[in-house]
């Protein structure tokens, strides 16, 4: 039982913590726009970074012509992809792109799907929504409208919200640093836009409420309250992605970026944590402890350490105590009211009623039919080693006092059986 009620208890805390756990972090290649896409690709990879947002102008690199615009030939993207494979690393999303018309706008879809990424972030015009929320549908890729700071047009989460609203297909993809050169306080703004954002541009900044603010700092370093940013979007179970974006040091931003993965992914880790775990650590001793089945956890768990073996044993219940049966037998027996000297008939009822004692206090048996007869006499004769004769049965049967409909009550049941007993006699 403790074993039991501790498996129960460690599940729903690791169910709790699912949401940190599945957190997908990226890269924003804008980033490293010093540098070019295939070195940028292998740098992150060697962050343990899978995951990059990709955007429009930069150098491809690697041996390979031209920019990572959307309208590069089926040959360069076929190289990229060659390229993003061997690292290990996936192109998550594309922007900050705008199409200008519907023919330019498929050109960007069409790119999204050849690549084999499922959103494009942009800072779309109004007149296009209806346009885009038909391309969603049709290419099952997602719009996710990107802020910039003020006085851009989505800088307010609240116009972000309202592009949003009854449009399928449309999220939001916010910018928590381009919300604090706004004035706009990070947790207000996720929890103004919970379950409307497929990815997040995630920054922390030096300063607050400055639009011309350009240093970002490692996250944590700035005044962004990254630890209650992260523990908001847990509460929201976001399930979208996280991308990097690190605007200052161009000339060399790897060294803060990597500041950057490693604080997300503590903070991430410290999150999937069941909230126990600041007290013994010991489910999570081991790093893929979350990936294992349940029955496999008993391999890490200590459970010693936990305090969980001392549950007790839940008290077992008293056992339920039968009611007493009535005795009303012997007020019952309207059968022994026959006359004085019929004492040898009484006798025979008496015995007969005396076995019939334990359906006492039960219902009326139903009227029996000939159907009910011959079954209940032919599994009487399997029961007793007998043969059965279905027409001896039928004769038996209808010997009975009947009445009309040829269905025997128990009183007329009874009677019937004392008129066979006193035919016998005669015939003897």
């Amino acid at each position: 039982m403790k074993k039991a009620l501790t498996v129960i208890a460690l599940i729903g805390l690791l169910a709790g913590s699912a949401a940190a756990q599945d957190w997908k972090l990226g890269v924003q290649t804008y980033s490293f726009r010093k540098f070019t896409f295939c070195e940028t690709i292998d740098t992150v990879s060697k962050m343990g970074v899978k995951y990059v947002e990709a955007y429009s102008k930069q150098e491809i690199g690697g041996g390979i012509e031209g920019k990572t615009d959307y309208k590069m030939d089926a040959a360069t993207r076929d190289a990229i992809k060659a390229k993003l494979a061997a690292a290990g690393v996936e192109i998550i999303s594309y922007g900050v792109i705008k199409g200008k018309d519907e023919a330019d706008w498929r050109a960007i879809f069409d790119f999204a799907k050849a690549m084999g990424f499922k959103t494009i972030v942009s800072e779309p015009l109004p007149e296009h929504y209806d346009l885009l929320v038909k391309l969603c549908k049709e290419y099952g890729i997602d719009i996710a409208i990107h802020n910039h700071a003020e006085p851009t047009p989505y800088w307010k989460p609240e116009t972000t919200l309202a592009a949003c609203k009854g449009r399928e297909g449309i999220y939001g993809s916010p910018d928590n640093g381009h919300w604090a050169r706004s004035g706009i306080n990070s947790i207000d703004g996720f929890k103004l836009l919970e379950g409307n954002m497929k990815s997040i541009h995630i920054k922390d900044m030096a300063v607050f409420g400055d639009v011309k603010a350009k240093d970002c700092v490692p996250l944590g370093e700035g005044v962004c309250d990254m630890p209650a940013v992260f523990a908001e979007l847990k509460r929201q179970n976001y399930k979208g992605a996280f991308i990097l974006e690190y605007e200052s040091e161009p000339e060399n931003p790897a060294p803060s970026i990597k500041k950057c993965v490693d604080y997300f992914n503590a903070q991430a880790g410290d999150l999937a944590k069941p909230s126990c775990c600041s007290k013994c650590n010991a489910c999570t001793a081991k790093k893929d402890v979350f990936t294992k089945n349940v029955n496999d956890l008993w391999k890490d768990v200590d459970i010693s350490k936990t305090g969980w073996d001392k549950i007790p044993e839940p008290p077992k219940a008293a056992p339920k105590k039968k009611p007493a049966k009535k005795k009303t037998v012997k007020k019952q027996t309207p059968a022994k009211q026959t006359p004085a000297k019929k004492a040898p008939a009484k006798k025979t009822t008496a015995k007969k009623q005396t076995a019939k004692k334990p359906a006492a206090n039960k219902e009326p048996a139903k009227p029996q039919t000939l159907e009910q007869y011959l079954q209940g006499s032919q599994k009487w004769c399997a029961q007793n080693n007998k043969e059965w004769n279905k027409e001896k049965a039928t004769k038996a049967f209808h010997r009975m006092d009947t009445d009309k409909d040829g269905i025997l009550t128990p009183k007329e049941k009874a009677t019937g059986k004392k008129k066979q007993e006193q035919n016998k006699k005669k015939q003897k």
